[in-house]
C-alpha cells in the first residue's frame, strides 16, 4: 500500500521523489526483523538494529503497560520491552513459555471464578431462607 502511494509522486518527478521509494522499503525491513521468539533456552528478542538472549533464570515477569510493547522484567531490576508483543499476544506468549512466563489472566480469571462462587453460595442461602416456613406464635 506504502509503495502505491508512493509511486504517484513518483511518476510526476522521478529525478527527485526516488527517495519516497525508501519510505515502503524501511516499513518492510522493520515488519520482517522485529521479532520476539521464545525457546527452550529463553527469548530471543530481535529488533531493527539489533538482538538480545533473555534467559529463562533471568526472566522475573511480565507487565502491560497502556500503551506499547510488553514488558519483561528481569532478575536485576532492568524492564525490557518485548517487540511485536502487544496486549492480543501476550496469552499467546503465556502458553509458548510453557509455564515460565507466570499468567497475568489466571489470577483474574481465578477471582472471578471465586466471585462467580460466592454469588451461588448466597443465592442458595437466600433461596433456603425463603422457602423455609416461618412459624409464628399466637397469644
Amino acid at each position: 500500500m506504502l509503495l502505491f502511494c508512493a509511486a504517484f509522486p513518483f511518476f510526476g518527478w522521478p529525478a527527485v521523489l526516488w527517495v519516497l521509494f525508501a519510505i515502503p522499503a524501511a516499513v518492510a525491513i522493520w515488519v520482517e526483523r522485529t521479532r520476539t521468539t521464545v525457546s527452550p533456552a529463553g527469548l530471543e528478542l530481535r529488533t531493527l538494529f539489533g538482538s538480545r538472549h533473555i534467559d529463562w533464570s533471568q526472566l522475573q515477569g511480565v507487565s502491560i503497560p497502556k500503551r506499547g510493547y510488553v514488558r519483561a522484567h528481569l532478575s536485576d531490576g532492568s524492564q525490557v520491552r518485548l517487540p511485536a508483543v502487544g496486549y492480543d499476544r501476550l496469552r499467546i506468549l503465556v502458553e509458548a513459555s510453557q509455564g515460565r512466563i507466570p499468567d497475568p489472566f489466571a489470577a483474574a480469571e481465578q477471582a472471578q471464578e471465586a466471585r462467580a462462587q460466592a454469588e451461588r453460595v448466597e443465592a442458595q442461602q437466600t433461596a433456603q431462607a425463603t422457602a423455609e416456613p416461618t412459624v409464628e406464635s399466637g397469644n
